[in-house]
């Protein structure tokens, strides 16, 4: 996501004022720029192999020592389907939807800094933050997090991972 919102603010000055509607198109273009591709983003969430998951283990960690063949035969199986499920359309879909409604989230959140500006905008310096101070929240405890509750209420989120789970084979 960072290198998608420098690639669309690359341009911008701290000092260009931004309205509602020029933040909201922004953010969109951020998504946008995010998830197209061949699900290059996939790749900051599970690396293509168990062995390129073990290389990103921390030498400190006890995970990426020398795996028994049966443990590492298993990683490796669990990370080709994660990515399976993480490269899908249908999760794709679910992923977009999930990250528009915390734009949404987010854009109600600024919205009050808006409110009595210039109608010409404000300097993107003072939206900017305001937006790294919302991003904090993202890391909050779980069931504190508003923008959790607001991925976990949407219906298309809770169909995808009940048909998910409806579909896996049952563990011997």
């Amino acid at each position: 996501m960072q290198s998608a919102a420098t690639d669309i603010l690359k341009e911008k000055h701290l000092r260009d004022p931004f309205t509602m509607a020029d933040l909201h198109d922004t953010f969109a273009r951020m998504l946008q720029s995010f998830m197209s591709g061949p699900h290059h983003w996939v790749n900051y969430i599970v690396p293509e192999t168990a062995s390129a998951y073990k290389e990103l283990t921390p030498a400190s960690s006890h995970i990426g020592e020398s795996l028994h063949p049966s443990a590492t035969g298993k990683l490796e199986q669990l990370v080709v389907e994660t990515r399976a499920v993480l490269a899908s359309d249908d999760f794709s879909r679910v992923a977009e939807i999930a990250l528009k409604n915390v734009t949404d989230g987010v854009m109600e959140e600024v919205r009050p800094h808006f409110d009595g500006g210039s109608s010409n905008g404000i300097p993107l310096a003072k939206i900017l933050a305001r937006v790294a101070q919302l991003s904090s929240d993202l890391l909050e405890e779980p069931s504190r997090n508003r923008y959790i509750h607001i991925i976990r209420s949407l219906p298309e989120v809770e169909l995808f991972y009940r048909l998910l789970y409806a579909n896996m084979p049952l563990a011997p």
